[in-house]
């Protein structure tokens, strides 16, 4: 015999009921068994906060070990190609398979390409230069400024410094707003190559 609507109803409730109960205890025993996990994480964190730094050039070396390899990151992935690891600020030439690309050379790129002086995280590029002749392929292309001749080519400076700034945009807003008064300051030359910008914050001590 089939039951009536208003007997099915009330089974209905009962079994909804039942569910959230048994989710409501398979919930409170997960947080029972991790609560010693949990806790330890939580009192770990506030062990980190209790011992980081104070002063603000401090903090700026605390953002720093964890701030590097994001900015390295970001800018490996403005690489022209797995091919061509390059930051390609235009080219110049009429024959498109036969054109000379300019830019950054990227494939020796220090991970701790930064360094603080006072308030002040820099971020120092070589020069940009010719870096080969060749084509321009792939999907990146539509984005390279290609001029006729020299004359004509935009500012590599001011094209490398955009790129750059492009790319680190959203650490720079978080640098100034975890640390208010400091600022990510993207430098190009004048020096030619890594080796000579390594020189320059060699041996230098993080702040305290």
């Amino acid at each position: 015999m089939t039951p009536s609507p208003s007997e099915r109803r009330p089974r209905g409730l009962v079994v909804l009921f039942a569910l959230v109960v048994l989710g409501v205890g398979v919930t409170a025993g997960y947080m029972q068994w991790k609560a010693p996990e949990v806790g330890e994480i939580i009192a770990g964190r506030k062990r980190a906060l209790a011992a980081a730094p104070k002063t603000p050039e401090g903090r700026l070396g605390q953002w720093l070990v964890y701030g590097a390899p994001q900015m390295h990151h970001r800018l490996s992935m403005m690489r022209y190609s797995a091919e061509q690891p390059w930051l390609v600020t235009h080219a110049v030439g009429t024959d498109r398979a036969r054109l000379a690309i300019h830019g950054i050379d990227l494939a020796s790129m220090p991970m701790d390409l930064a360094w603080i002086e006072g308030s002040t995280v820099h971020v120092r590029f070589p020069q940009p230069r010719e870096l080969g002749i060749g084509p321009l392929e792939g999907p990146n292309a539509i984005s390279v400024p290609v001029a006729a001749t020299e004359e004509g080519a935009p500012d590599e400076l001011a094209r490398a410094r955009y790129l750059v700034g492009f790319a680190l945009d959203g650490l720079s807003q978080a640098l100034v707003r975890d640390i208010p008064g400091t600022t990510l300051s993207i430098e190009i030359g004048p020096e030619a190559t890594w080796a000579e910008i390594a020189a320059l914050h060699a041996g230098s001590e993080p702040p305290r």
